[in-house]
């Protein structure tokens, strides 16, 4: 069935059979360049922000602790809702 089609008219079929089955083919893959070597002091910079980014998350979690230690329901009518009036 490929003999003598170049490479375009065989990958021209491929894709006329894909249509024809009703799925597109992908895009092909862009190609990007490999980043350069980074300074010292840009990974510093790097490693700082991600240890704020740790730390935020560490004081989020802790955050979420204390609130379920203190109790979760938090609408008015339920028993540990603050300002909740006895009735």
């Amino acid at each position: 069935m490929s003999e003598g089609k170049t490479y375009q008219e065989m990958r021209d079929d491929f894709v006329r059979r894909m249509w024809e089955y009703g799925r597109p083919p992908r895009p092909p893959a862009e190609v990007v360049e490999f980043p350069p070597k980074l300074s010292a002091e840009e990974l510093w910079r790097r490693q700082a922000a991600l240890d704020a980014a740790w730390q935020r998350t560490l004081d989020a979690r802790a955050e979420l602790d204390r609130d379920r230690a203190a109790g979760f329901h938090r609408a008015p009518g339920d028993p540990d809702y603050p300002g909740r009036r006895g009735y």
